[in-house]
């Protein structure tokens, strides 16, 4: 047990079978495997989970385990309607159909004074609804800043109870202040929350912003390291070069710069071949690059894929490419689980020096680095690799090793659950 966890939980002895509320955004969402694999985690050492999400984004594409931990029918929806005019109505409904222990509650939320745009939007009243039917619990688990903002005002008007824990990833604490204002999380941080940034980078950013760093354990996301294994088969040095990235086609992920650093190694590997897996706003953009630079036959742009297809390309590739930035509105990584996944598979990783990645990478020893927005650094990392085959094979034997220490999700989830045992023992 490390030495925050010490601190936290003291010599209690944690038994405890709680009842934990995770409050996140849209739900199930694919791209968002580090959360099932939390609520998975806690489900199988014998807690109760509860999910509040504010709605279903019935993608094409769904995690297995939602079916198999059967996560749908423990999934309570908001439904805050984006339009003012029908969230005016929803409140309306709200309000009305308000039980007598709760009507009191619900008007709280209205108050702009205290709840600020939460509460003149009419968001934190429609937030209520779920908790009509269950409120008490011992651990409310918040992913993103925001959603631990609404527990805690929640919690304030007492539609919810037990000790609130928000996890930070990177937006939410990069864009979103920027956004929003530096004090955007002061109500949050004034309460008697948990504070788990993903990566011990955002501890300096975290008190900047106001918070306590007495209050935040550093917790990172993890993998299935079981799951995320190498096939060992051995691949020949004479096939054709293959280079994958697996991630959301969004500015931060910078695959604009992957694509001209791969024109680059193409013009000197015209056989390499370039697999980008994720969707988002930037897909048609990103193919018309591809098809400018004459690189269609030899880039697959593959839509949103399942995880087992994850597996599948990255135990058949031969790269995994992340060129990550800070992108303009501010929006920052924290550590990409897509790197974890390709380490775990010891797969050789080119990737930016951005945010929490150098925390994953150390270049020449387990990867290799490269500058934000440098297609030509990107690029002479790819074909170093492409041309010295031993140094390959020299970063593969060594990538999966720090995973298996530090983002084994067997071993977060046990940590986690001692860190939400330890506040159970302290309430």
């Amino acid at each position: 047990m490390d030495t925050q966890l010490r601190n936290l939980s003291g010599n209690s002895a944690l038994t405890k079978r709680m009842k934990i509320a995770f409050i996140v955004g849209p739900f199930p969402a694919l791209s968002e495997t580090f959360i099932l694999n939390q609520m998975t985690g806690l489900l199988q050492r014998g807690h109760e989970v509860d999910i509040y999400a504010i709605h279903n984004p019935q993608e094409s594409a769904v995690h297995p385990c939602v079916a198999e931990y059967d996560l749908l029918t423990r999934v309570y929806y908001d439904h805050t309607p984006q339009d003012k005019v029908e969230r005016v109505f929803k409140a309306a409904r709200v309000l009305l159909r308000s039980k007598r222990h709760t009507g009191l509650s619900k008007l709280r939320a209205l108050n702009p004074l205290r709840y600020g745009k939460n509460a003149g939007s009419l968001r934190l009243i429609c937030a209520t609804s779920p908790f009509d039917r269950k409120r008490n619990y011992d651990v409310i688990h918040c992913h993103f800043g925001p959603n631990g903002i609404k527990a805690a005002q929640l919690r304030e008007i007492g539609m919810l109870s037990g000790k609130i824990v928000t996890a930070f990833h990177g937006s939410d604490i990069s864009q979103y202040p920027r956004q929003q204002g530096k004090n955007v999380y002061k109500h949050l941080f004034d309460s008697d929350s948990l504070f788990m940034p993903i990566s011990s980078r955002w501890n300096k950013q975290l008190e900047d912003l106001g918070c306590d760093l007495a209050k935040v354990v550093v917790h990172p996301m993890g993998i299935d390291c079981q799951k995320f294994a190498p096939n060992r088969v051995t691949h020949t040095d004479q096939r054709p070069l293959r280079i994958l990235t697996v991630a959301r086609l969004v500015e931060k992920k910078g695959i604009e710069y992957g694509i001209k650093a791969f024109a680059k190694l193409h013009a000197q590997l015209p056989d390499a071949t370039y697999t980008i897996a994720g969707t988002g706003e930037l897909s048609a953009a990103l193919k018309q690059l591809a098809r400018r630079l004459s690189l269609d036959h030899s880039i697959l742009f593959t839509g949103g894929i399942s995880e087992d297809q994850v597996i599948d390309h990255l135990r058949s590739s031969d790269i995994f490419l992340y060129p990550s930035l800070t992108a303009a509105d501010g929006d920052i990584e924290g550590i990409p689980v897509a790197i974890m996944e390709a380490l775990a598979c010891e797969l050789c990783v080119v990737a930016t020096a951005h945010s929490g990645i150098p925390e994953l990478i150390e270049d020449g020893r387990n990867g290799l680095l490269a500058p934000e927005r440098c297609d030509q650094a990107l690029a002479e990392r790819l074909i170093e690799l492409a041309k010295t085959p031993e140094l390959r094979r020299k970063l593969e034997s060594r990538a999966r090793d720090g995973i298996l220490c530090n983002y084994n999700i067997d071993k977060l989830n046990d940590r986690l659950e001692q860190i939400f045992q330890s506040l159970c023992v302290r309430s």
